[in-house]
């Protein structure tokens, strides 16, 4: 979405309220397997010193796979954030913005199994987390 600046010769600020959809070809290449419209709310205007400050908050759903069961799971995010621009043209395009501060979102492992037990195969098997000290393991090991 590109955003005209040149608005804000004639206003204190932009304010944008808007669902915002990501095209699917720039998360491709990430975990994310699907992502809701991304809810936006944003104020743009210029400082003192005639940089660009863009304050944005945005709201959604990401579609992942469960790091355990490789089923999909969602996962909600919320992010806010402010940023200052200091080299920009006659317009921006939000949606860059958005993104990269989406991609902090992205969890690096996330799984809804509450049960590891059927997890498991010849000579291995998920513990807990709780249970990962080599006392444990080697406890673990005496006992199978």
């Amino acid at each position: 979405m590109l955003i005209d600046l040149t608005k804000l010769s004639y206003q204190d600020e932009l304010v944008i309220d808007e669902e915002l959809r990501i095209d699917e070809s720039i998360y491709q290449e990430t975990d994310i397997k699907d992502l809701s419209p991304v809810k936006v709310n944003a104020i743009l205007k210029y400082t003192v010193d005639e940089e660009l400050s863009i304050e944005l908050k945005a709201k959604g759903r990401m579609i992942l796979e469960d790091a355990i069961s490789t089923k999909e799971i969602s996962h909600d995010f919320e992010l806010e954030t402010e940023e200052i621009l200091e080299s920009f043209d006659n317009s921006i395009d939000i949606i860059d913005i958005l993104w990269q501060n989406i991609v902090l979102e992205i969890p690096l492992r996330k799984t809804l199994e509450k049960d590891l037990s059927k997890y498991k195969g010849e000579g291995w098997k998920l513990i807990e987390e709780r249970k990962t000290s080599l006392a444990d393991l080697i406890e673990n090991i005496e006992k199978e």
